[in-house]
């Protein structure tokens, strides 16, 4: 029989593992569905439609910090989950606003079924909800359908810009020119670019007319036989206000008119690095910045 003092350390031993080992394998409460006081909607900022980004507001009506481990986003036209970067503290009384980047959409399912699922902490307690989406401005339908008109045309035909400007003058003005090139697929389907707009920086002449416009007609029709086509965009300053540069963040960013075999609506294009920032150099040389 052990002796008595030799018996006490070994409980005493016995009883430490037993609080570590407790210690270390009690796993935290987990709670299931939003804790009493968030709320999640998802909409879409004008800043967003070229990224193809949407954001995810969280409301924090509670009086405890939320803390956001994980968000993601999935559906059934978009089936590949969509992850934001996180973590994030959502105050007591305040909203954040995470980006999610959606993923390629299956246009063979429209269906929808959106949902976000967020993974949290609040007050040391671990949780875990998938909530349907409450989209905001009711635009996720028409995110898909542009989703699934832009995968329209990227099968009848592929869409590439010169990768640097070149210039004309038009009745004594400097015009910068960017070239587009227009290449079929050789796969079946019909596109028309009926025509293309302006942006907030820049608007365009027409080359027939000499005209500034704000929307310029194309009547461009492609198809499975169609040979590549060159279209050269005269374009100027629509604003000479420095800040139009400095806070552009649409301004270089085209929108073709585009019927498909499935419908019309618009093709966001968007200049390559380079050309965007001669564009910006070519503003800011004609607007005279000092």
């Amino acid at each position: 029989m052990p002796h008595p003092t030799r018996r006490v350390a070994l409980l005493g031993l016995a009883l430490l593992a037993a609080l570590l080992s407790g210690c270390v394998s009690a796993p935290k409460t987990a709670l299931l569905g939003m804790p009493e006081g968030i709320s999640i909607d998802v909409y879409q900022a004008r800043m967003d439609v070229a990224d193809h980004v949407i954001e995810v507001a969280i409301r924090n009506d509670s009086k405890n910090l939320l803390t956001v481990k994980q968000a993601s986003f999935e559906s059934d036209v978009y089936p590949k989950t969509a992850y934001t970067k996180v973590p994030t503290m959502v105050l007591a009384g305040n909203t954040t606003t995470l980006r999610i980047q959606l993923p390629a959409a299956n246009c063979e399912n429209k269906s929808g079924g959106e949902r976000i699922t967020l993974s949290y902490e609040v007050n040391g307690t671990e949780g875990k909800a998938t909530v349907p989406v409450k989209d905001r401005m009711n635009q996720l339908p028409a995110i898909v359908a542009d989703d699934c008109r832009s995968e329209a045309i990227a099968k009848v035909s592929t869409i590439s810009i010169a990768d640097s400007l070149s210039y004309s003058t038009i009745d004594g003005e400097k015009v910068a020119v960017i070239k587009f090139t227009f290449t079929p697929t050789g796969k079946k389907g019909t596109l028309v670019f009926e025509d293309v707009r302006g942006t907030d920086l820049l608007s365009m002449r027409d080359p027939q007319s000499r005209v500034v416009v704000d929307t310029l007609h194309l009547g461009l029709n492609l198809g499975e036989t169609t040979t590549p086509t060159n279209m050269d965009i005269y374009v100027a300053p629509a604003r000479c206000d420095p800040h139009a540069v400095l806070e552009d963040k649409q301004g270089t960013i085209f929108r073709f008119h585009v019927t498909t075999d499935d419908g019309t609506g618009l093709l966001y294009q968007k200049v390559p690095d380079d050309v965007r920032t001669e564009l910006y150099d070519y503003v800011a040389e004609v607007c005279n910045y000092s």
